[in-house]
């Protein structure tokens, strides 16, 4: 789906997510598109960089929370690891 991200409201569905009718959305409308806000899939920000390869790509609030939840978590795992096992299990309780 495509949809302005300003407005809030959908401008265009696709008829599906294959690389070549990305391309082809967006090099028919280049002049229109100044910043992409995205999900950061790496296949999509490929397309986006074939077809627009000066674009601004910024990832959605959802995205940016699920990357630095992951972030957070792998350094609160890491860090439970070097607690003794009596101090661990109590984190956990």
């Amino acid at each position: 789906m495509n949809a302005d991200s300003i407005r809030h409201e959908p401008l265009e569905i696709l008829p599906d997510s294959e690389k070549d009718t990305l391309v082809a959305y967006l090099k028919e409308h280049v002049d229109n598109v100044e910043v992409v806000v995205m999900d950061m899939i790496h296949s999509f920000k490929a397309v986006l960089r074939k077809a627009l390869n000066y674009l601004t790509i910024v990832a959605d609030c959802f995205t940016l929370q699920v990357i630095l939840y992951w972030a957070f978590e792998c350094v609160r795992i890491r860090m439970q690891r070097k607690f003794p096992d009596y101090d661990r299990k109590k984190c956990n309780e």
